[in-house]
């Protein structure tokens, strides 16, 4: 599994457990981790298009 689609799938889960949870403070760290789970899917896909966009960049290092 990619990790972008792991993260997105945390992401959701986390957005229903937090309409369905009792606990106000729950409900808050739910939709906390929600978002901060959807951030690093998002981070996760500029990298691989980034990788992608410039492919030969990943093969030198940068040298001094």
């Amino acid at each position: 599994m990619k990790y972008e689609e792991y993260f997105r799938k945390l992401a959701r889960r986390c957005r229903v457990l937090s309409k369905t949870a009792v606990d106000p403070e729950l409900v808050d760290q739910m939709r906390l981790w929600a978002v901060d789970f959807a951030d690093e899917a998002d981070k996760v896909e500029r990298r691989a298009v980034e990788r992608d966009r410039y492919p030969v960049a990943s093969y030198f290092p940068a040298q001094k």
